[in-house]
């Protein structure tokens, strides 16, 4: 799995400066990036996030709306692949729009004439690389990390080591911490 967040960059974070905890760091990395992933539901690698959403309907007005779209509505940002259950489809960036806190796109011409077929998924993935991936995901990824590696289980009161999930709470789609 290539991660967001490398070994050298979690050792800078961490201030270690040595190579005997290179492979236990690099696992740290994983850790930390799947762990992401299942609370926040988005998909992350070094060339880009995925994300989907099922619609069981098409929406009245044709408008996908997206809360937390992890993208803004300017290019270069916009998801470069979109696809509607497994096939690629093409919005061009004029469906593209916000509507006050919400991204969305604007689907009714594919709707009307029947291209989206319901219920589907909605696919996407941005150009978000291990460059261009937000500094709030980074950091919160960081702060993971060094909490898994200043705490390795042999504390027997450790601290609280949940502050990563107030930053991940932002990225989640639906549900609860």
């Amino acid at each position: 799995m290539a991660t967001v967040i490398t070994t050298a960059e979690a050792k800078t974070h961490l201030r270690v400066f040595h190579s005997l905890d290179d492979a236990y760091i690099g696992t740290l990395c994983t850790v930390a990036q799947e762990e992401w992933e299942s609370v926040t539901k988005m998909l992350l690698d070094s060339q880009g996030t995925e994300q989907s959403i099922r619609f069981d309907e098409a929406p009245a007005d044709g408008l996908f709306r997206f809360y937390n779209w992890p993208v803004k509505n300017t290019a270069p940002n916009l998801p470069y692949f979109v696809g509607f259950n497994a096939v690629t489809t093409t919005f061009t960036v004029s469906q593209f729009r916000e509507i006050d806190l919400w991204q969305a796109i604007d689907a009714r011409s594919q709707i009307e004439d029947g291209t989206l077929v319901f219920p589907g998924t909605l696919y996407y993935r941005t150009l978000y690389t291990s460059a261009t991936t937000p500094q709030s995901i980074r950091h919160c990824l960081l702060m993971r990390i060094g909490s898994l590696y200043s705490y390795r289980g042999d504390d027997v009161n450790p601290p609280n080591l949940d502050q990563w999930l107030m930053l991940a709470a932002r990225w989640r789609k639906g549900g609860l911490l």
